[in-house]
């Protein structure tokens, strides 16, 4: 049976940990009013507990359409209720941010894309996605991969980053083309707003009397301090766990100095900062995409 379903599908280092929190918190009272909420477990998110596996794993023989029919009978049974409208949040949609590091902007993203209507049945009411300036992203991407892996230096990326081989337009042409969504709706990262307020946004008839905006954020920025010392422990040979580095994180806390952890040369920083202006004018000009800025 078809259902309603409105997908906010990240972007990745946009806040949305934080929105999901805000779904789990109010999990109750959205029920109450009427919607289920579905999102992975991830960072420790009480009742997260969605799966969308979009790629098959080596491991799995089965056809194509076998897989998939088996992905819509476990997402029927967690979400059983069909005539609920479901909120899906979601930031690994299009794929993950380890292309990056090639110049390459969710490579996979059509074919994800393309899974996830096959397992919907039906296009979403409402897709949802929250985007940011590429210097910041990048940047923020590779903090939070040194905050627990060990990786070069930052330099060895940029260039990189500056010639990513696409970028939020292309990326969004493949979302509204895949999934045909009734309405889609771009948002600048300076528009998201409060998680409570970016809910609006994603579901405007949802009256938000009587939800409440989380008690605390995720994915807190570690120090550069923090950064140096957990990339040199790394380099010393040890291999950190995820609660030794989190200990990192909190020990240097309070070093708030910049030192140059990541950050692009002037000249790289305005290419990627036109760029970015460049395709917001372009997100605008797109048909059935309308864009908050």
């Amino acid at each position: 049976m078809a259902r309603d379903v409105y997908i906010h599908a990240g972007a990745h280092r946009t806040g949305t940990s934080s929105f999901q929190l805000c779904l789990a918190t109010n999990r109750d009272a959205l029920r109450d009013k009427g919607y289920d909420a579905g999102f992975p477990h991830r960072g420790g998110i009480d009742g997260g507990a969605l799966r969308l596996i979009l790629k098959q794993r080596p491991k799995v023989k089965l056809s194509h359409d076998d897989w998939i029919a088996k992905m819509r009978a476990d997402f029927d049974r967690q979400y059983a209720d069909a005539s609920r409208p479901l909120l899906l949040s979601e930031e690994n949609i299009p794929g993950q941010m380890i292309q990056f590091y090639w110049g390459k902007f969710y490579p996979a993203a059509e074919d994800r894309l393309q899974v996830l209507s096959e397992l919907l049945v039906s296009p979403p009411k409402h897709l949802l996605y929250v985007i940011r300036p590429y210097s910041e992203l990048f940047v923020s991407a590779y903090r939070l991969r040194a905050s627990g892996t060990r990786i070069a230096p930052f330099a060895t990326y940029s260039d990189a980053f500056v010639s990513m081989d696409r970028g939020w337009p292309e990326l969004i042409d493949v979302m509204q083309r895949a999934l045909q969504p009734v309405r889609m709706t771009v948002v600048t990262y300076e528009q998201r707003g409060t998680s409570l307020e970016l809910l609006g946004k994603l579901v405007p008839d949802l009256d938000l009397a009587g939800l409440t905006e989380p008690a605390r954020s995720l994915n807190i920025s570690p120090t550069d301090a923090a950064l140096q010392a957990i990339q040199a422990r790394f380099a010393s040979g040890e291999d950190l766990s995820r609660d030794a580095c989190a200990a990192l994180i909190a020990a240097h806390v309070d070093e708030t100095d910049k030192r140059g952890v990541a950050s692009f040369a002037n000249t790289a920083a305005e290419q990627l900062d036109r760029r970015y202006q460049n395709d917001l004018g372009r997100i605008a000009a797109m048909p059935g995409v309308v864009c908050l800025t």
